[in-house]
């Protein structure tokens, strides 16, 4: 008669055994878990840019002031970096209270520069820092955000930049950047997919550029155009006059001879004529295979 009674759960042999191989392997075990916060490199940054309103997608000469507060007891700072979703340009100057200080260019692509600055220490505290660049806005509210770094501790997360009032010479006290606002009222662009693909395959060939002419007494020329990261002309999709309406254009990703673009990033720029003046609205797509 079997030993076990009808409650218990009847095992074969192989289970049995596979049971018994488990229990045998042993487990590892997190015995210490430890958080470690970097030190901060200044007690305070407050930051703004300016100026804060710009043209749409035109190169623009920008800066931002920092003003730090650094301790005795601050390791404080010699690397910063800027960061936005709009086109950064060459960096052209630094100032550290007014005088122009000695910087290098550590890292430089299409939304981040980092640059390599004179160490700033207590002795450095209240004391502006400046940085002139250029920059083209791609949309309205675009941030310039700013965080500093310790070159000699290059593992410890940067410190960021708060928006304040940094200097009295400039007004906003803000690190946003508006674009006119008449462009927004009257010329308004969406362009679908920011990525896409043209290899044939039925997904994500082409993108559309769909845009509304709005608040206009008259027909307005509206030119709908790509152009590459240096600001050449590789594809026009309109050149026409066009009233109130909703509109849409596409593009394949080819330029004016039908030949196939490389991959990389480009600029969908739609602009309008009235009153005398252009207003443009940019977008960034990327082709990729």
């Amino acid at each position: 008669m079997s030993s076990a009674t009808a409650s218990e759960p009847r095992l074969s042999r192989r289970a049995r055994a596979a049971t018994s191989s488990f229990a045998s392997i042993s487990c590892p075990e997190i015995r210490v878990l430890e958080f470690r916060a970097s030190e901060p490199l200044a007690r305070g940054l407050v930051g703004e840019v300016w100026p804060v309103v710009a043209q749409v997608g035109e190169e623009t000469d920008f800066t931002y002031a920092l003003k730090p507060t650094i301790a005795a007891q601050d390791a404080g700072f010699d690397r910063l970096e800027i960061l936005s979703t709009s086109l950064l340009g060459a960096v052209r100057e630094v100032r550290v209270g007014d005088t122009p200080v000695q910087f290098t260019v550590e890292r430089q692509d299409t939304h981040h520069v980092a640059l390599g600055i004179p160490r700033m220490l207590a002795v450095d505290s209240g004391a502006l820092v400046e940085v002139d660049f250029k920059a083209r806005v791609l949309r309205y509210g675009t941030n310039f955000d700013v965080r500093v770094a310790d070159s000699e501790r290059p593992l410890e997360v940067p410190q960021g930049a708060n928006a304040g009032d940094a200097t009295g010479e400039y007004e906003g006290n803000r690190v946003a950047v508006a674009t006119a606002t008449r462009e927004q009222n009257l010329l308004q662009v969406r362009v679908e997919p920011a990525v896409f693909t043209p290899n044939g395959d039925g997904a994500n060939d082409e993108i559309t550029l769909a845009y509304d002419v709005l608040e206009v007494t008259g027909r307005m020329k509206v030119r709908a155009e790509i152009l590459d990261l240096s600001g050449r002309l590789v594809r026009q999709l309109l050149n026409e006059a066009q009233d109130i309406g909703s509109y849409e254009r596409h593009w394949n990703g080819r330029d004016t001879g039908g030949r196939l673009l490389p991959p990389g990033i480009y600029l969908a720029v739609v602009s309008a004529e009235t009153d005398g003046s252009t207003i443009r609205q940019v977008s960034v797509v990327h082709l990729v295979y």
